[in-house]
């Protein structure tokens, strides 16, 4: 009958109960730069039947550190001051809007069968779908496969360079979900290959 899913902020929550229910006032508007303190998401069925779930901003950073590679990874690089890409550190708010829905779903709804499979199944490579098996590349290393371009050529620009100068690798682009072309993954994988050129006579 209803789902949603949104950003809550600090003049929002004005009681955290987790055995009562939370109480927010949504006629509170965040200033322009606020950030979240938290994700929300609600539901009720036809039969009145409701559910909910908040989780903090850090409980959603901790759930991302957790089950993305790709995320940590970029948190390790942010730290030594590399660069680093991850569909979590580009599009945090959307990915943590996704996560609380899908937490709650798979908690508290009543799922048919075919629903607790796609609830399964997001995210994942799908094996067998009768059986219920699903690969999650973002939490394990795989060699890239070549695939439908999803790369602009000022991306592409972008990857030359920071392969050159050694800022990041092509495994590591491939692990954060970055598809090339055949002939784009050649030039990038002999541009890492390439020796180092020497500046001395």
């Amino acid at each position: 009958k209803r789902l949603v899913a949104v950003p809550v902020y600090e003049k929002q929550l004005i009681e955290e109960d987790p055995i009562n229910g939370y109480v927010f006032d949504w006629k509170q508007k965040p200033e322009p730069t606020e950030k979240p303190i938290g994700y929300y998401a609600y539901f009720q069925l036809v039969n009145s039947f409701t559910a909910e779930l908040y989780m903090t901003a850090q409980e959603v950073d901790q759930h991302a550190q957790r089950y993305s590679q790709t995320y940590r990874t970029y948190l390790e690089k942010q730290k030594q001051g590399k660069w680093a890409t991850s569909v979590w550190a580009d599009n945090f708010e959307a990915m943590a809007l996704k996560t609380v829905m899908k937490l709650l779903l798979s908690k508290q709804a009543p799922l048919s069968v075919e629903m607790q499979q796609a609830v399964l199944a997001d995210q994942a490579v799908v094996k067998n779908v009768d059986n219920a098996e699903f690969d999650y590349p973002d939490n394990q290393v795989e060699e890239a496969d070549f695939v439908a371009l999803n790369v602009s050529d000022e991306q592409f620009e972008n990857f030359k360079q920071t392969i050159q100068n050694k800022e990041t690798t092509l495994q590591e682009l491939c692990d954060n979900g970055y598809e090339f072309s055949k002939e784009q993954f050649q030039i990038l994988e002999a541009i890492e290959n390439a020796a180092p050129v020497s500046n001395e006579s």
